[in-house]
């Protein structure tokens, strides 16, 4: 798809922003990244951002892009610190989505994490009943899995609810190999 045929974007940034984010191949890796996606989207698309530590919080309301430094400024501004409180990131974060939902539009939410949740709904069972009936309405989750180990955590139980059966082993692979060979060679990049 080109950039002029593409959708409108309208995503929302889920951040763990945990004390264990603090190292450079986590938090400081993420906002990296979503400065380079900021970099990609046009003016009429939107991003909202919703942090999650001992607690969540909106960082940025949903703006448009059109708002560069408004938005790059939220991004520059996550810090680490705290526990892992991701169910109710996740909740906040697609409340955020259904509030600026466009049927027309990529709904999207990306999840950037180091590991698994542990404060809120930690059952991996009810975590993926709620993805998968968000999914239902339209809105999906992908995941950026940073640091060591997190692709044994959550990325394999979102590929169980965002792929079809026959393809989740594969894409699992794809996700630890991908994993495994972006830790071989950051030592030299960071």
């Amino acid at each position: 798809i080109t950039p002029t045929e593409r959708p409108r974007a309208n995503l929302v940034l889920l951040v763990d922003t945990s004390g264990s984010m603090q190292p450079a191949d986590r938090l400081p890796l993420l906002r990296t990244a979503f400065r380079m996606l900021v970099e990609t989207l046009g003016p009429e698309d939107t991003i909202a951002i919703v942090t999650y530590a001992g607690n969540a919080a909106v960082s940025l309301e949903p703006t448009r892009i059109a708002e560069r430094a408004k938005v790059l400024a939220a991004i520059d501004g996550l810090v680490a610190g705290g526990s892992t409180a991701g169910a109710a990131g996740l909740q906040r974060a697609y409340a955020l989505a259904e509030s600026g939902f466009d049927p027309k539009a990529v709904n999207r939410i990306i999840l950037g994490t180091d590991g698994d949740f542990n404060v809120g709904i930690v059952d991996r069972r009810e975590l993926k009943a709620f993805i998968e009936r968000k999914r239902a309405t339209g809105i999906y989750l992908s995941i950026l899995g940073v640091g060591i180990g997190n692709a044994t955590s959550l990325p394999p139980m979102i590929a169980q609810t965002e792929f079809a059966r026959g393809d989740v082993q594969r894409i699992v692979s794809l996700a630890i190999a991908t994993a495994q060979a972006t830790y071989a060679f950051a030592p030299g990049t960071f």
